[in-house]
């Protein structure tokens, strides 16, 4: 099925009635032509038609249409930071015990790097700053992510935006932490980070819904001769018109004081 905008399709109608007149127009001209070298003729009107309405009943089949989707990040910012620094916790309980250190699971509600005041409060970049300021530790970097994904446009793919900060808080967490070293060693091919990152961006994916859609186009099969069978009543709408013909003329007017020559339209 053949699809193009319902603009295209009525304004390519519209132009084709233009181009009709003027071809009857341009016929007409060579007509009086003619007609004046005619020794008979020439004592004649030249013949021109004028419809000065035209109703128009247009059969459009919908084949579909383009829709432009608005979507929002709805995690609260409570919960997404409960939620990275449980990532961050577990890769901490991981390289510890991996360490030989016995220890207790870390209560995230506990987490030193936690600025809760601080991210609960604003989301938007402090005064003098941007939202693409790096960074001076974990906090900061988790709430960098957090109002990237409250503004970003592109939450349909938040790939990158959400492996780059992650990887951000990663690094100042370990160095906050002192675990450079023992993540080095206990996950040389980044393991951990990967492993956290997957469950991070399905976490997310899963916070973004859809907030507003609006119809960008609507598009219709400009084979009207499929509406006979290839669609029904609910799948097929009729455009009625009544044009009015109107003509215009563009003269030239020249200004008698200061000599300077304009275009003005004028209707018939």
């Amino acid at each position: 099925m053949s699809e193009i905008t319902l603009s295209d399709y009525t304004g390519y109608i519209f132009r084709e009635l233009i181009k009709a007149r003027q071809m009857s127009d341009e016929y007409a001209r060579q007509v009086a032509l003619a007609y004046a070298q005619d020794p008979v003729l020439q004592h004649f009107t030249t013949p021109r038609f004028k419809i000065p309405k035209m109703e128009l009943t247009i059969p459009v089949l919908i084949a579909g249409a383009r829709y432009t989707s608005t979507l929002k990040f709805t995690m609260p910012v409570r919960t997404f930071v409960d939620f990275i620094g449980g990532k961050l916790s577990s890769i901490e309980y991981t390289l510890r015990a991996a360490g030989g250190r016995i220890l207790v699971k870390p209560d995230l509600i506990k987490l030193e790097f936690l600025n809760r005041k601080s991210l609960h409060t604003s989301t938007s970049a402090p005064a003098g700053t941007s939202s693409r300021d790096t960074p001076q530790n974990s906090g900061e970097a988790i709430k960098l992510l957090y109002e990237a994904l409250l503004t970003s446009n592109d939450l349909g793919h938040p790939e990158g935006m959400v492996s780059f900060g992650w990887g951000t808080i990663l690094q100042l967490w370990l160095s906050e932490r002192k675990l450079v070293e023992q993540y080095q060693k206990y996950s040389p091919n980044n393991e951990l980070s990967k492993q956290a990152y997957t469950e991070i961006l399905a976490g997310i994916k899963g916070a973004v819904v859809v907030d507003k859609v609006g119809i960008d186009n609507l598009l219709v099969d400009p084979e009207t001769n499929l509406i006979k069978n290839g669609s029904d009543a609910t799948s097929v709408f009729t455009i009625k018109a009544e044009l009015v013909e109107e003509g215009f003329f563009v003269r030239s007017v020249r200004d008698d004081t200061t000599g300077e020559v304009t275009q003005v339209v004028e209707f018939e």
